[in-house]
């Protein structure tokens, strides 16, 4: 056992190393993850209808680091117990051959920062892709009469965001790649590595459809020279790029792949749930991003206002004898429970232990007890500065994620100079308890 363990190599040697590409297969994470082929489709599906329904926007998540790692925090704290957490769920959703290796298996919460990199790669290829295809939707049109060459290639792009995911990871699953990335989850520099480098996503970037285009025109050329009279009968493909020299490297790669790094702030600290992407733009141009138009929103840190923003926090069973409420400073909660269980805690509710905590996550996702007197089901949450008010419930992490989304928005109005200076960030909650 000692000596397999120092040839392989744990998910954070290869994340540490950049292995993990936003060039990979769709498959390529799945396994990664060491998630089963037959989940792959729907983990990945979960993954976009996650992205979609917390309110980021795909060109946001490709131009921005710290919104990758937000979503991906957010996807991890939500669905980690489903997939990675506790054992029968792993039995049901990982690869046998990754169980029989727990020394490196992707299990929750051990590996839970390893698991929010590999997704935010996975959002980076993917919102890269989406981004792109929402942008040159009016142009391949004008692209498809001259050019029969490329005809496969661009059909690839055209087709809907719903059916992308579907095709590139049924594409991945052929017998050729089958050989190939059978046994990924060994991590060996000589199994992992290598074809992990070899192959390389369709939707990768729009250099690759250029330059593989090249290769398609070589031999055409000599043969049409004499044929037709057009001088350059192979230059329509070339129209997705500026035009450039046919020996020199495609320049957009090069920008795509250092715009992004070029201006925005290093990441939030780890609990933190901030968009430090205030200045949000529908228009700008996914390879020339514009930087952020105010200059003292990206010098605020956005952090700060946590410590602005106060619970104020009390129950039904409290406020009928009058007890004034208890004032709690903010802080990110990664579900539901977590939130409603430090809520009684800080009013003297219930006694808290890991043990109990774990045991009611695991409720909240599976079969939710019945309710015992004492018991907290829902709390009231409203925000004393705007209208909004919600009732969060036991068991639906998607009520808290409307607090967080709404309050991150109010946080994002406040730093852009658009608020009143002098308005804390004051939330009321209150607990509803079975008596």
């Amino acid at each position: 056992m000692s000596t397999t363990s120092s040839i392989e190599e744990t998910m954070k040697d290869l994340l540490d190393r950049g292995e993990v590409k936003p060039s990979w297969r769709d498959k390529q994470f799945v396994h990664f993850l060491d998630l089963k082929e037959a989940y792959g489709r729907e983990f990945l599906a979960r993954v976009k209808e996650h992205a979609e329904s917390t309110g980021f926007s795909w060109a946001d998540l490709a131009r921005s680091e710290n919104e990758r790692r937000t979503c991906a925090k957010m996807f991890v704290d939500r669905f980690g117990i489903t997939y990675w957490g506790t054992p029968a769920n792993r039995q049901k959703y990982l690869q046998e051959e990754c169980l029989a290796d727990p020394d490196t298996l992707c299990v929750y919460p051990d590996r839970r920062e390893e698991i929010v990199r590999t997704l935010m790669v996975l959002l980076e290829r993917k919102a890269k892709g989406y981004a792109r295809l929402s942008t040159e939707k009016p142009k391949v049109c004008c692209r498809l009469n001259p050019n029969f060459n490329s005809t496969s290639k661009s059909k690839r792009k055209m087709t809907s965001l719903a059916k992308e995911t579907d095709e590139d990871y049924t594409e991945a699953m052929s017998t050729g790649d089958k050989l190939t990335y059978k046994i990924p989850r060994t991590r060996a520099l000589s199994n992992a590595i290598r074809p992990f480098k070899a192959v390389l996503s369709d939707s990768d970037s729009s250099a690759e459809l250029n330059m593989s285009s090249r290769k398609i025109q070589k031999a055409p050329k000599s043969k049409k020279k004499p044929d037709h009279s057009h001088p350059h009968p192979t230059k329509p493909v070339s129209t997705t790029s500026p035009a450039p020299a046919p020996k020199s490297p495609p320049k957009p790669t090069k920008k795509e792949k250092k715009s992004p790094s070029t201006f925005l702030p290093p990441p939030p600290p780890m609990g933190t749930f901030i968009h430090t992407n205030t200045t949000t733009t529908t228009t700008t141009s996914t390879s020339t991003p514009t930087p952020p138009t105010n200059p003292t929103t990206t010098a605020l840190s956005a952090a700060n206002y946590t410590y602005l923003t106060t619970i104020l926090a009390t129950s039904t069973t409290q406020a009928k004898e009058g007890m004034a409420p208890v004032w709690i400073p903010y802080e990110h909660f990664t579900s539901t429970s977590s939130f409603l269980d430090s809520m009684a805690d800080q009013c003297n509710l219930l006694e808290w232990n890991p043990t109990m905590q774990l045991s009611r996550e695991d409720a909240d996702w599976f079969a939710p007890a019945n309710p015992s007197a004492g018991s907290v089901i829902a709390a009231s949450v409203r925000f004393e500065w705007s209208d909004f008010e919600i009732r969060v419930r036991q068991g639906h992490d998607e009520d808290w994620v409307v607090v967080q989304r709404e309050l991150v928005r109010a946080w994002r109005v406040r730093s852009e100079g658009d608020g009143d200076e002098g308005v804390e960030f004051k939330i009321r909650v209150l607990l509803h308890v079975i008596g």
